[in-house]
């Protein structure tokens, strides 16, 4: 029985991660805590719903318009947003505040225009494949496929390709990248724009396999700047391995207890990691001027 759960926290710990190193890449690069992540991926999973169910378009191309349309909306959120408040030089509380205010309106309006209740976007039940002991239905495999090569073509991204290098370079010292010509905006949008999709991607895997409610976002959203925290600022993979490590905690929590104490396990997680090890379990030393 607990090899069944672990598998089950291994394959919504995937997910978790594809979400996480979004919002990492996003607040490590921007220095914007992107609350409105949450509403990014509550919104995605509604703009499959509304092409797919909705419009009938076919699921395929729902995915695909449903992922263009989520990431224009990171990027407006950026433009409209965050580099007005980066142009004033305002506190970083101003973007914080600001992105807790996107984040309201986002999933007041998705409430508002599809109403509270959880919408299912593949009725039925799906196939389900045995490992040994463990049950896997055919939508985790999924999920766990495309997390993996999501999170591996984001590492070979920014590792392999000069727009990493330039989001990397964001990250360490945006001054100096602006002082060298570099359109500094013009990479934030990407960090954002890339974000988001990962964002947009998480939720549909979530939206396909266990339906959607306009608040689906923040338990998300906690999840990931958990994971963040966990792996330490910066630390990408340490942040992977966060969010797989909360998804198997999880629902380990969920076999010994309840659901209702899985919001529960990951704040403990959090003031544990706060209490014994606040720079994160993963973080890596630094130079005293990349602080």
């Amino acid at each position: 029985m607990v090899l069944q759960f672990i598998a089950n926290g291994l394959v919504i710990g995937s997910v978790y991660a594809v979400v996480a190193l979004g919002f990492s890449l996003i607040y490590h690069t921007t220095r914007v805590f992107h609350i409105a992540h949450g509403a990014i991926y509550t919104a995605s999973a509604y703009l499959l719903y509304l092409l797919f169910v909705t419009l009938e378009v076919p699921l395929p191309l729902s995915i695909l318009f449903a992922l263009i349309g989520v990431v224009s909306l990171g990027i407006l959120v950026e433009k409209a947003v965050y580099a007005p408040i980066l142009t004033e030089r305002q506190s970083p509380l101003i973007s914080f505040i600001s992105s807790l205010g996107v984040f309201i309106v986002i999933v007041n309006l998705i409430a508002l225009l599809f109403g509270n209740e959880t919408k299912i976007l593949l009725p039925g039940v799906e196939p389900t494949i045995s490992l040994g002991s463990v049950i896997l239905a055919r939508i985790q495999i999924i999920q766990a496929l495309t997390s993996i090569l999501a999170v591996g073509s984001v590492f070979f991204f920014i590792r392999k390709n000069k727009l990493g290098h330039l989001i990397r370079a964001l990250a360490d010292n945006h001054q100096l990248l602006s002082v060298l010509g570099v359109k500094v905006s013009r990479v934030r949008r990407i960090v954002i724009g890339l974000g988001s999709g990962l964002a947009g991607l998480a939720g549909f895997l979530v939206a396909l396999d266990v339906g959607i409610d306009p608040y689906i976002g923040m338990e998300v959203l906690l999840i990931a700047a958990v994971a963040t925290i966990i792996g330490g600022i910066g630390n990408y993979g340490g942040t992977i391995l966060g969010a797989v490590l909360l998804g198997v905690v999880q629902n380990l929590v969920v076999w010994q207890a309840s659901a209702r104490w899985q919001s529960a396990a990951t704040f403990l997680i959090l003031l544990l990691i706060l209490v014994v090890r606040p720079q994160g379990l993963f973080s890596r030393k630094i130079r005293v001027e990349e602080i």
